[in-house]
């Protein structure tokens, strides 16, 4: 099923050594669905758009999600991120016509090799129908062109279909569901929020299905 095209999208980081295995993951997970690359620096990944030295924030993540969007030629398109892992059974699903899909059933994996579960909705486990996406993004570029330097106005962009009209776009509808597997993100300093921090009631297990031990995964994340 080669209906939906996987955006990929980074601002090339330094210090990352995970990246090459999280690249050379997706290849192996993705199947025959179509990777579109959309870095800062020239990479060879998939089909590449290189948008230059951008930086890094919350609006240019927006940006190359919808640069990649208007690229794809595919029915669907599905969010990717650079620091996270995604079981195959998660490029399957596709949400219902007009409704972004999310995949709830996210952990972080701590530098200890711990994972906590942390169910929300996020860009980076995103599936939707190309056209929405697009259609959603210029939306928000039309009224924002420049890069957002007000923090009020780089909070209100949320995931399509969170809290839309209290934002200030036009309401969509979403909808969340689960894998098997869980997606697992590695928390790290160096990602666009910082270092996530877990409550005392999380969820925390030290394997997970697919995953295996989490000191293990971490030691393949590092290449050690």
């Amino acid at each position: 099923m080669n209906d939906a095209t996987i955006l990929y999208y980074t601002a090339n980081q330094p210090n990352r050594p995970f990246v090459d295995y999280v690249c050379e993951h997706l290849i192996q997970t993705a199947g025959d669905l179509t990777i579109l690359s959309i870095s800062q620096k020239p990479m060879q990944f998939g089909t590449n758009i290189c948008v230059g030295d951008i930086g890094y924030s919350v609006y240019n993540v927006y940006k190359q999600v919808w640069i990649g969007a208007r690229a794809a030629t595919t029915d669907y398109v599905i969010c990717c991120e650079d620091d996270t892992l995604y079981p195959s059974e998660h490029f399957v699903y596709r949400p219902p016509l007009g409704i972004f899909g999310y995949n709830v059933k996210r952990y972080w994996l701590e530098q200890n090799g711990l994972y906590w579960l942390s169910p929300r909705a996020v860009l980076g486990a995103c599936i939707v129908e190309r056209d929405l996406m697009v259609e959603v993004l210029s939306e928000r570029f039309e009224r924002y062109p420049d890069p957002l330097m007000d923090r009020r106005q780089t909070a209100g962009w949320r995931e399509p279909g969170r809290q839309d009209a209290e934002m200030g776009w036009t309401p969509r509808s979403m909808t969340t569901f689960m894998t098997d597997a869980p997606v697992v993100s590695f928390n790290h300093r160096g990602s666009l929020g910082g270092r996530r921090r877990r409550e005392a009631t999380d969820t925390v297990v030290d394997a997970l299905p697919m995953w295996g031990d989490g000191k293990a995964l971490l030691n393949r994340l590092m290449g050690k």
